[in-house]
């Protein structure tokens, strides 16, 4: 099995920032941790080559890229495409690194954001705590979960059709709104056919605006 140069880089990073997250500093100055991970991957029959061609990938590491061009491909558009054409595309725009689409998971809790700041809260309601999950990636989901891991509310970020895009569901549902990048502004798009943007009830507002709409679950 082999792997490029680029790859190995990543991989030390992401050894670095473990050891780091356990409170141990590891300096790297002179680059010894990657030469030793190196060391390691040999052992186990992983070569690290200075340019790694997609032809020269075993048959794990050539399913890995399919899968990757896959997941950036809409379902309509499968049929049409050369998926192994697409695979070997972004192995050799991203050097044959994995990381670059890979996600990282992270679990924190969240609250108020006058809580950290030790300021007064207007009412009990507001401190309210959530378990929130973010998902990393080439497509960036969060996700708050109440006290009790039932979903709240969702948010998904990707870059479709070449633009910046947001998704939001409530309760795990169905996104309710899709919001993208247009040439000069934002739009916003409603999940259905029917008008379902609203006048908000005096208590759903934060921002006292007029302008503030909601849209029925």
């Amino acid at each position: 099995m082999l792997v490029a140069k680029k790859a190995l880089e990543s991989i030390t990073e992401a050894f670095l920032k473990s050891v780091n997250d356990y409170g141990l500093n590891i300096k790297d100055e002179d680059g010894g941790v990657a030469c030793a991970l190196e060391s390691v991957l040999a052992e186990q029959g992983i070569i690290v080559e200075e340019e790694v061609s997609f032809a020269e990938l075993n048959n794990d590491q050539h399913m890995s890229w399919l899968a990757i061009a896959e997941s950036h491909i809409p379902d309509s558009d499968k049929a049409s495409l050369n998926m192994e054409t697409i695979a070997e595309l972004l192995f050799n725009k991203y050097e044959g690194n994995q990381s670059s689409f890979l996600s990282a998971k992270q679990q924190l809790t969240m609250v108020d954001w006058r809580t950290p700041e030790g300021s007064p809260l207007k009412s009990p309601t507001h401190n309210t705590m959530y378990d929130v999950n973010v998902d990393l990636g080439n497509q960036i989901g969060i996700e708050f979960l109440s006290g009790k891991d039932e979903p709240v509310m969702g948010l998904m970020i990707e870059v479709n059709h070449g633009v910046p895009m947001i998704h939001i569901d409530i309760e795990g549902g169905d996104s309710l709104i899709h919001i993208h990048k247009s040439k000069s502004s934002l739009v916003f798009t409603p999940d259905t056919e029917i008008d379902y943007f609203e006048r908000p009830d005096e208590d759903d507002l934060i921002y006292p605006s007029l302008n503030a709409q909601k849209i029925r679950a």
